[in-house]
């Protein structure tokens, strides 16, 4: 009983698969002129996200890696505030390292971290490397922290 029933499931399965594929290609349908229309009304209307907007931002503060959602590097500088560092070299994250950065803020753009905001980095001078740890991810303790 119990083989028929687990072959019935494989059976059903199987047929709800290839039922969706089948049906893929009648849901595309050539688009109008109308349907080109507002489509290209709807694109114009919606804001442009553009770092090339943003101002260059130069901020000094440290490097520290952050152990929430699986360990990430976030940049905390010298006024205290967070930011989440895109785009830098991994030769510079290192836990640790003190640094002055140039950089975009993305204030649009989500990430997974939820740490301050997000900002592109565009380049790095390393101001104090006496405390920073070797690249990548590190040992690091709650004193550290």
């Amino acid at each position: 009983m119990c083989m028929l029933t687990v072959s019935i499931i494989r059976l059903l399965l199987l047929t709800a698969a290839l039922s969706g594929c089948s049906s893929e290609n009648t849901d595309k349908a050539e688009n109008t002129p109308e349907d080109k229309v507002i489509e290209q009304l709807l694109s114009n209307d919606m804001p442009k996200v553009s770092s090339d907007t943003a101002e260059l931002l130069v901020l000094k503060g440290q490097v520290l890696f952050q152990q929430m959602e699986g360990g990430f590097f976030g940049f905390i500088d010298e006024n205290g505030n967070k930011y989440t560092p895109i785009g830098m070299s991994k030769a510079d994250l290192r836990h640790g390292l003190v640094i002055q950065l140039s950089g975009k803020l993305l204030p649009n753009m989500l990430t997974t971290t939820q740490f301050g905001e997000v900002i592109k980095v565009e380049s790095v001078v390393i101001l104090d490397a006496s405390n920073a740890q070797k690249a990548g991810r590190p040992s690091v303790n709650d004193t550290d922290l």
